[in-house]
């Protein structure tokens, strides 16, 4: 929890009980409930299969933007006053560490504003306090207006949330994989450094499964062709102010290492975003060189995790995508051939990384020279 001054925490709190209050009594206005009927889907599994079934939830009106534009505003004037009010105090008590990068372009603000009244970009140089209304405080503000939870629990998350954001020295950032018929020991998440392989429910496997019309990923690979059962997880820091990207990279890095310790996790795309959900401009999703995975069961432990990311570390030296020498070259030939749905071509791949290991060193350089230039990520797992 942020050691932000308890006065700016009990009026972000303040602000947000006012808003869910304000969207509250304009649903009723409406005539629409605070929380509505929806159908969702989850994957359910059995010994040995799987099935996609429906289930009764809820969710906010707000859920549907075509009512979120066409109703709004949804807050009062003196909400609208009180967020700038919160955002000016907000900037003079971390004033060292805002603005932060992020693209504005041209927003719509249904909450606050009418679809006819967008009005310019925000530009901190212009209005300090208007951007961070509009680039930090709205945003979380309507993702947990829209989740429509419990109003006390939220208002205090939301508030903790802003005040890290604002905070923070630098921005954070998650890079995901979605895992086929991964199980870890006991059902738990597993954890080592920056790391995280844990289990999927239905409804998560339903969502990152790629016959989900919502999907919204690449489709690529076969070890997308069923729904995954666990999902890998990187955490990453970037620059305060400037553009990141987390590199696909460390995610193929990991997979690879788990291969060389004999286990065949299969994915196919990697997913990013900022922390927290609601911060930055969305979600990513690439293609990745990982391997097909297995037909049986793959179990991980704490232990054979922590092998896969202390042999990861070892590969960040190495210059696999352009190899250089042998060594990489070998390296090279493995990924691309344990991410083979053909057993024939992966054969000739398996068969040149083993004539790369065997090739001689150079006497010289102790290496056997590709007269290659390496390409390297510059992004590490710790």
């Amino acid at each position: 929890m942020t050691s932000a001054a308890p006065d700016l925490r009990t009026r972000l709190i303040d602000l947000y009980g006012s808003c869910a209050a304000s969207v509250a009594g304009k649903l009723g206005e409406l005539g629409l409930p605070p929380m509505e009927a929806a159908t969702g889907y989850a994957v359910v599994r059995a010994k040995d299969s799987w099935s996609v079934e429906s289930y009764r939830t809820a969710r906010s009106p707000l859920h549907d933007y075509s009512i979120e534009r066409r109703h709004a505003p949804w807050v009062t004037p003196a909400d609208v006053q009180a967020l700038g009010q919160v955002a000016e105090a907000l900037l003079t008590e971390h004033s060292s560490t805002l603005p932060f990068y992020s693209p504005s372009g041209g927003r719509n603000w249904p909450l606050i504003r009418t679809a006819d009244d967008a009005g310019h970009p925000p530009d901190f140089a212009v209005d300090g306090p208007d951007w961070v209304a509009r680039m930090l405080i709205y945003p979380a503000l309507r993702h947990h207006l829209i989740r429509g939870d419990a109003v006390t629990e939220t208002a205090a998350r939301f508030a903790d949330e802003v005040l890290d954001v604002a905070a923070d020295t630098a921005l954070r950032y998650r890079t995901q994989s979605p895992l086929v018929n991964v199980v870890t020991t006991d059902g738990g998440p597993l954890t080592v450094g920056t790391v995280t392989v844990r289990m999927l429910d239905g409804v998560e496997q339903h969502q990152w499964y790629p016959n989900n019309p919502d999907y919204r990923m690449w489709r690529t690979g076969s070890a997308t062709a069923e729904p995954p059962t666990a999902l890998l997880e990187i955490t990453s820091i970037g620059p305060r102010n400037n553009w990141f990207f987390p590199p696909r990279e460390s995610v193929e890095r990991l997979l690879l290492a788990l291969a060389l310790h004999g286990h065949e996790v299969g994915a196919s795309i990697a997913a990013g975003a900022r922390v927290p959900a609601w911060h930055g401009s969305g979600r990513w999703s690439s293609p990745i060189q990982a391997p097909v995975g297995s037909k049986d069961p793959v179990t991980l432990t704490v232990e054979s995790l922590t092998d896969a990311v202390t042999t990861a570390r070892h590969l960040d030296d190495r210059h696999i995508a352009a190899p250089g020498n042998t060594h990489d070259l070998a390296l090279h030939r493995f990924q691309l051939g344990i991410a083979r749905a053909g057993s024939a071509d992966a054969i000739v791949d398996f068969t040149v990384a083993l004539e790369a290991l065997l090739l001689p060193y150079d006497a010289d350089t102790r290496h056997g020279d590709l007269s290659s230039e390496p390409v390297k990520s510059t992004e590490t797992i710790s």
